[in-house]
């Protein structure tokens, strides 16, 4: 632009308009949240096949220490998972173990020439004396107490809570174990979620 060099400079203001396509928009906003998704759950199913190994790694450790059935182990277990809409971030998982005492009488035992032995861990067998066992009644095991017409104790032994404390360093190990199952999982169920959507 010319001019002579008198008055005032003149000036240009370039103007534009960007021309905003809702539908694109919204079609962003889909994919985000379906990519939002597909994390949630690939990291959902990840972590609760983690915890399905963590609960199996339990029970088989503590079937090492002690004398129970799978069954019976497990069941003192319980998996809690996050729920379902929960974001990545805020995701975990447990493995409540109850901390009750566990009855003798679900370990293996045998009677003979008025002894009582029980097997509580591996191994071998220990001797009750003044024990025995009522199959009449509930099959649990009893010690008298005081006199012979005292009144009835049934045994326990300590809690599987306590076998895992006592562990060197096994819940510690174990949780690592869980993590790095539940990286791998993620890895390849996220590719397999985002197979899905494309």
């Amino acid at each position: 632009m010319c001019h002579d060099g008198g008055g005032t400079e003149p000036t240009m203001t370039p103007a534009f308009r960007m021309k905003v396509d809702k539908a694109a928009i919204a079609q962003a906003k889909k994919e985000l949240t379906a990519l939002q998704r597909a994390g949630q759950r690939a990291a959902q199913n990840a972590g609760d096949k983690a915890g399905r190994s963590l609960t199996t790694a339990l029970v088989k450790y503590l079937r090492t220490r002690r004398n129970l059935k799978a069954g019976f182990v497990r069941a003192g277990m319980r998996l809690i998972r996050p729920s379902r809409g929960t974001t990545i971030e805020a995701m975990i998982w447990q493995v409540r173990v109850v901390g009750k005492p566990v009855p003798l009488a679900s370990y293996p035992h045998s009677s003979g020439r008025g002894l009582l032995k029980v097997r509580v861990k591996p191994g071998g067998a220990s001797v009750l004396p003044h024990s025995f066992t009522a199959p009449a009644l509930d099959a649990k095991i009893y010690r008298r107490v005081g006199t012979a017409r005292g009144p009835l104790k049934q045994l326990f032994s300590s809690p599987i809570t306590a076998v895992l404390e006592s562990g060197r360093g096994i819940i510690e190990r174990l949780r690592a174990e869980a993590v790095s199952a539940l990286r791998v999982s993620f890895a390849s169920g996220l590719d397999a979620q985002l197979g899905k959507i494309k």
